[in-house]
């Protein structure tokens, strides 16, 4: 019996896209042989899956991302790590996790809004899938973060340039690790600012990173953290 296609995440007229319905058909097809013969598990799966393209169609992602994704999310599924938390959350998270793994800068922001999930909950589940899988992923360039906030701010290239010295000190630092590339480039900017002595205000970084303040300031209070142990480090 074939499966309903959840109503979130379908067209005006209750019914999947062609691009959608085609792309979860052919990422059921690829998973099928090791699924478990459950009714619930593969109504659970095919909702990701509708999620999982809707992402894929909407970011222009390679097949491969999503493929990866759908992997992380069966994973999440088989360890019970989902039961009482959103679908659509943690096929966002999925998704993020496969573009840092691929290299693809899309912020886990960006890919929840798409995806019509709340993005606080979005990196929740995203720090959940780090926590219980026990991932280890591979730290994203900030440079084209770090670059492209820079050049929307006109910041000038002094200041840029510290803001690249200061990146690389704190890249890797267990501090920020799962932690948004594109937050941190934002707050490494900002502490550069700061120690350049060039004023501008943190709801324009904020903006141009896309982030709010608060997280703004988090970030910042944590690069200046690792600054400090990197500098008691070298003093040994």
């Amino acid at each position: 019996m074939s499966l309903p296609v959840a109503k979130s995440f379908s067209s005006s007229d209750g019914q999947a896209t062609n691009k959608e319905q085609k792309g979860t058909i052919q990422l059921e097809k690829k998973f099928e042989a090791a699924l478990p013969n459950n009714r619930c598990y593969k109504r659970n799966l095919r909702h990701a899956f509708n999620v999982l393209n809707i992402i894929k169609y909407k970011l222009s992602l390679p097949a491969g991302v999503i493929e990866t994704s759908a992997t992380y999310y069966q994973r999440t599924l088989d360890r019970n790590i989902i039961k009482g938390r959103s679908i659509g959350a943690f096929a966002v998270a999925s998704s993020y996790v496969a573009c840092r793994e691929f290299g693809i800068p899309r912020q886990l922001r960006e890919i929840a809004n798409v995806a019509n999930v709340n993005p606080v909950i979005a990196r929740k589940c995203y720090r959940i899938l780090l926590r219980d899988l026990e991932l280890n992923l591979p730290f994203v360039d900030c440079d084209m973060f770090l670059s492209k906030i820079a050049k929307d701010l006109l910041i000038n290239k002094k200041t840029y340039q510290r803001g690249l010295e200061i990146l690389e000190m704190v890249k890797e630092n267990f501090l920020l690790y799962g932690k948004d590339p594109n937050t941190i480039a934002a707050a490494v900017l900002y502490v550069a600012c700061l120690k350049e002595g060039e004023k501008i205000i943190q709801s324009r970084i904020a903006a141009a990173g896309n982030i709010s303040i608060v997280t703004l300031r988090k970030r910042a209070i944590d690069v200046i953290k690792v600054i400090s142990c990197v500098k008691e480090d070298l003093k040994r």
